[in-house]
């Protein structure tokens, strides 16, 4: 199992700016792969920081790169109207994926 967080980030004025929730990508994934293995299931935990926008890529890229069986992710992670101006990653993923996907709310 691999459990894996693409952050989005900014350049702004030289700097980067974290375009993710406000939890530390280490502690969400550090807490998800404790879970997985407390329930006897090998996880490994994966960060990748990205431009905005470049998440769906990176989610097929590794599922390719590690020959995933199936991809699981959130169905939504925005408002509804943002999610259809953006086009959404979950749906992006869905059509660009080389594997099956589920989308759990």
């Amino acid at each position: 199992m691999i459990v894996l967080h693409v952050r989005e980030y900014e350049r702004y004025e030289g700097s980067d700016v974290d375009l993710g929730p406000p939890v530390p990508a280490e502690d969400l994934v550090a807490q998800t792969v404790a879970r997985f293995e407390e329930a006897g299931v090998d996880a490994q935990g994966e960060i990748r920081r990205v431009s905005a926008g470049d998440t769906p890529e990176q989610i097929i890229e590794v599922a390719a790169a590690t020959r995933a069986d199936l991809i699981v992710l959130g169905s939504r992670g925005m408002t509804e109207w943002k999610s259809l101006l953006l086009g959404g990653v979950a749906n992006k993923v869905v059509h660009h994926a080389t594997c099956p996907v589920l989308l759990v709310r």
